[in-house]
């Protein structure tokens, strides 16, 4: 299918995208629902007149995005083993073929196929397509293109992952190891597109902050509190901090993932005599005004990532940040000299941290951090990018695209004294 095809056809149908997703809409709250929601909002808002419509999995917990021409609950399994994603992948087979049906009758355009992860339920349907027709997202390094498991299952996933990335459009890397993967399965280089997470800059975007106060640091964490993203280790890091004197404290945004870990934790925070410095916030509607108000440097130690949107969503609003170098996440702090990457410690996590207390380095790394966010973030250019590289465009977003581009602020022109909390 040719890129013109995607978009605006000779005969002026309308471009469509049919977005793939078993992990749902809205339910839950989950890193790979929240990037194809910021996604696809901002490819919506950069050219309305593409038709997006989505297959997904009804969790029991969805709501109606606004990006969504047409949302079809292809399933309706609460969890997602073996059976349920081949359940899945068999009826959204189905789905997709006939859409594609409906394209050579004359239907709304022809039909891309965006694969929101790269499991086996996504990949099923993904086989019955003509060449050309998909594009593929994985969400995870070392996660969706990893074929583990058993010896037979692993070599079945491997040779499904081959196959479609061999007659895939393009492959979206949220990290330059999904892009070594991608290649390693044959995907050649110039098919292979880094993709940032996507960012609203209205919401997030934060001219100026005002560095802590001397001796005084607020570290923050956006997540599932479990042992993937490891935030006791930041539990660590303060605990350390005040034993050298700085006034520490922290702020954790996002849910326990269950009721052990939940105990766990909470019993870490006693032992360490940390009540009183501590706030566990829950799920929260307003992650802006917290990252913008409530912490001073944003810390994910996580053991396992692919770009996670609450660091872009941090750099974004000018908080530096310390990462540990899985999945993305090293190379963009290194890369945009917006804070520290240390091993998953919560002595390394404390140094860093109190490193950022030196003069100028904490207004030095904000700054870095909130440039490089809008460059690569901000959800108007990543729309761009992912509308160019799927062929996408339809008029209307090539009309935006000649337009000229909206201003952002100066990147390097915040004296320290005019940085504002």
């Amino acid at each position: 299918m040719s890129a013109r095809g995607a978009g605006e056809s000779a005969g002026g149908r309308r471009g469509r995208v049919l977005v793939l997703s078993p992990w749902g809409l809205r339910g839950g709250y989950s890193g790979p629902v929240t990037f194809l929601n910021r996604l696809f909002e901002a490819v919506h808002e950069a050219d309305p007149q593409l038709a997006i419509d989505v297959l997904y999995r009804d969790r029991g917990a969805e709501s109606a995005v606004g990006w969504a021409r047409q949302a079809t609950a292809v399933t309706r399994d609460a969890g997602f083993g073996l059976r349920a994603q081949l359940r899945w992948g068999l009826r959204a087979a189905r789905l997709v073929r006939a859409a594609v049906r409906e394209d050579a009758t004359g239907g709304a355009g022809d039909t891309v196929v965006h694969l929101h992860g790269l499991y086996l339920a996504n990949l099923i349907p993904a086989l019955t397509l003509p060449p050309g027709r998909v594009v593929l997202l994985p969400v995870l390094e070392n996660g969706d293109l990893d074929p583990a498991g058993p010896g037979p299952v692993a070599a079945v996933k491997t040779w499904m992952l081959r196959r479609v990335a061999r007659m895939a459009r393009v492959g979206f890397a949220l990290s330059r190891g999904i892009r070594a993967e991608f290649t390693r399965l044959g995907m050649p280089d110039e098919r292979v597109i880094l993709l940032g997470n996507a960012v609203s800059e209205d919401e997030f975007a934060s001219t100026a902050r005002r560095p802590p106060r001397p001796g005084r640091l607020r570290l923050g964490f956006v997540g599932k509190l479990g042992p993937v993203k490891q935030p006791h280790l930041v539990l660590d890091a303060v605990a350390r901090l005040r034993a050298d004197g700085v006034e520490a404290s922290a702020v954790f945004v996002g849910p326990f993932v269950g009721p052990d870990y939940e105990r766990r934790f909470r019993a870490r925070v006693d032992e360490l005599g940390l009540e009183g410095h501590v706030t566990i916030a829950g799920m929260r509607d307003d992650v802006a005004s917290v990252l913008l108000g409530e912490m001073d440097v944003f810390v994910l130690p996580s053991a396992a990532e692919g770009m996670p949107g609450a660091l872009a969503e941090a750099m974004m609003t000018g908080l530096p940040a310390i990462v540990t170098g899985v999945g993305a996440m090293g190379d963009v702090i290194t890369t945009s000299g917006g804070g520290a990457v240390v091993e998953a410690d919560g002595t390394q996590i404390a140094g860093a941290a109190a490193r950022m207390l030196h003069d100028g380095v904490w207004a030095e790394c904000s700054v870095r951090a909130a440039a490089y966010a809008r460059a690569e973030f901000g959800g108007r250019g990543v729309a761009a990018r992912y509308l160019d590289a799927a062929g996408l465009r339809t008029a209307a977003s090539n009309a935006a695209a000649a337009s000229p581009p909206a201003s952002t602020p100066a990147e390097a022109a915040h004296p320290t004294e005019e940085l504002t909390t």
